[in-house]
């Protein structure tokens, strides 16, 4: 189980406070149960930080626009907005502090026959939900009790956890995604689509129907009049790989509005089989299953957005995400960059007819050092550099590269080794000058402590002994303590 709810400072909840003033408040409310009151006021003073629901007792008459949602012999479910809404711990005006959310959908519970229920069985089902509204699991939060005004019946509110369309809890609570429904509008619309191939168009139902997460993809047959500015990159007897842009896009599942947009004009790469007219259908199926469908994948598989075909060679194409749009080979890193090596490397010899140090060692070793490593792409105008001057280095070609070689290649924490951005040379001593990022102290001259914060600690340390004079407490044994 993993809870999201790392403490910081800055969230300022002092828990005895707040229970404190959840003590001052029981008097406020009552549902007309001592032992449901009790029990509320238990669950409050349960609470361990500021993710944690203030539970309530909340009056019938808070509700609006109540629609009924699912029936069962023991319960019924309706959605409905809370006027008040609840208690959420939040920053306003520079000030921490609980303010109801107005107007807020929810969902509750209603216990059918409920009005004479065992106080000992409606604590038990309060106690299988969760307080907790940032711990990631699939246990609904429950934000307090109520009861019918007409029929006495006890109700259970609960956060937006459940489908509106079946009344089921969401398969995934967070994004609220829900797997059977999801499945059945894919089957309603089985008739709006074909391959003109029974088998493809089996096949392709079949992996939408095992879709597990809103992390999947949604593979689809994908017309081919779909595609803008196709362009072969490469061939081999058995297939032809070029890159595309697809008009619609894929399908994804949005979590911040929890539900499926397309993705408009997405590059692609489209694998076509050569001569695959008449390919057993096998054949492209387990072609098919050794990419993924899961766009988190973290093992650098390709990720496969459907089929097509070619319009006039009858030619079956796999359409694909995640590979390199200019070579069509698999990323060298996919998760974090997108990066290519191959290509980087190819792009960084073109380009090195463009430049000369007027030293065929140095002008070897910048290439050489080219392939390794991942370089950034997009200039930094003015940006703040040091410049080391190696003195008298005109002649010192060979110690000069090892110290180099020496800074690109150390793998430590980077808050603490200078990046080194490249060589340069003086044009009037002819010194040459290694440009690195800004990593030393101004004041001083000596690299910073911390080279992400730009702190050093001698100067600090000078600034503070300078001030000692500024200052005195009256006794000298606690001014030298601090």
């Amino acid at each position: 189980m993993m809870i999201l709810n790392v403490k910081i400072v800055s969230d300022r909840w002092c828990k005895p406070c707040q229970i404190n003033n959840i003590k001052k408040n029981f008097a406020t409310y009552s549902s007309g149960n001592e032992k449901i009151d009790e029990f509320i006021q238990e669950i409050r003073l349960n609470i361990e930080n500021y993710n944690d629901i203030i539970f309530e007792w909340i009056p019938y008459n808070q509700f609006n626009d109540i629609k009924k949602v699912k029936k069962s012999d023991s319960a019924t479910l309706y959605s409905a907005i809370w006027i008040d809404g609840s208690l959420k711990y939040v920053l306003n005006k520079e000030e921490y502090k609980y303010e109801r959310i107005p107007d807020e959908k929810v969902f509750f519970k209603c216990l059918n026959n409920s009005q004479n229920i065992i106080f000992n069985e409606l604590k038990n089902e309060i106690k299988s939900y969760s307080i907790n509204v940032r711990e990631y699991n699939d246990i609904p939060k429950i934000y307090g009790i109520s009861q019918n005004s007409d029929t006495k019946d006890y109700i259970l509110v609960f956060s937006k956890c459940f489908c509106e369309k079946c009344g089921d809890q969401y398969t995934d609570l967070w994004y609220r995604w829900c797997k059977p429904c999801q499945k059945n509008e894919l089957k309603q619309n089985f008739a709006n689509w074909s391959s003109g191939n029974k088998k493809i168009d089996e096949f392709i139902q079949e992996m939408q129907l095992n879709i597990e997460s809103h992390y999947d993809i949604i593979v689809k047959w994908i017309p081919y009049n779909q595609f803008n500015d196709i362009k072969e990159v490469r061939k081999s007897d058995s297939a032809t790989l070029s890159s595309a842009i697809w008009i619609d896009g894929p399908l994804r599942y949005d979590v911040d509005i929890y539900k499926y947009e397309r993705i408009p004009d997405e590059k692609v790469v489209l694998k076509c089989l050569n001569n695959s007219q008449n390919i057993i259908s096998n054949e492209l199926t387990n072609e098919i299953k050794s990419y993924s469908i899961n766009i988190y994948d973290v093992n650098n598989i390709p990720k496969i957005y459907g089929i097509s075909q070619n319009l006039n060679t009858k030619d079956y194409i796999i359409v694909l995400g995640d590979l390199c749009k200019n070579c069509c080979d698999q990323y060298t890193e996919l998760w974090y960059s997108r990066w290519c090596k191959p290509c980087q490397i190819n792009y960084l010899k073109e380009n090195f007819a463009n430049w000369n140090s007027e030293n065929e060692k140095i002008d070897e070793f910048i290439q050489e050092i080219y392939k390794y490593g991942k370089f950034e792409y997009e200039k930094k105008p003015n940006e703040e550099v040091t410049l080391k001057y190696l003195n008298n280095s005109q002649n010192i070609v060979s110690e000069f590269l090892n110290e180099v070689k020496m800074m690109f290649f150390i793998k430590i924490d980077e808050d603490y080794i200078p990046k080194i951005y490249g060589i340069s040379q003086n044009s009037d001593t002819k010194d040459y000058i290694l440009v690195l990022s800004k990593c030393f102290c101004e004041k001083c001259g000596n690299q910073y402590t911390d080279l992400k914060k730009k702190w050093c600690k001698p100067c600090q340390k000078n600034e503070l002994e300078q001030n000692f004079a500024n200052w005195s407490s009256g006794n000298e044994k606690i001014d030298k303590f601090i």
